[in-house]
């Protein structure tokens, strides 16, 4: 139920983040890139599938051990899929 809050926290972070960014790139060298911004809505997604996959191996096996090194095995395995779609990571 709460689980929102966290992906509301990444979010802002990448916003905050990868605005700024874009913000002082651009005013240094004029280069105004929306695409970069895109890049915000990606990162935010890629967490929210880690974050349902550690939360769901959290649950059924009630181990905090488990859940972290599920998480960490499954992480590479997601940025393979999303190079070989073509998709930005």
């Amino acid at each position: 139920m709460i689980g929102w809050i966290g992906l509301l926290f990444v979010f802002l972070l990448c916003v905050v983040t990868v605005g700024g960014v874009w913000l002082v790139v651009g005013l240094r060298t004029g280069v105004w890139s929306p695409g970069v911004l895109v890049s915000i809505f990606g990162i935010t997604f890629y967490f929210a599938i880690l974050y349902a996959c550690s939360t769901l191996f959290g649950v059924l096996s009630r181990n905090a051990i488990v859940c972290i090194v599920v998480t960490i095995v499954f992480f590479p395995p997601i940025g393979f899929i999303a190079i070989l779609l073509n998709l930005p990571t």
